[in-house]
């Protein structure tokens, strides 16, 4: 839920969607 939009988006393309939910850390990392 603290995942940010702008980044939101950039994973997609790479398909990290299901890294996003195992690694939500990540994601507000970047």
């Amino acid at each position: 839920m603290a995942v940010p939009v702008s980044v939101a988006p950039e994973r997609h393309d790479r398909g990290s969607l299901l890294e996003v939910e195992s690694m939500p850390d990540q994601i507000i990392c970047v």
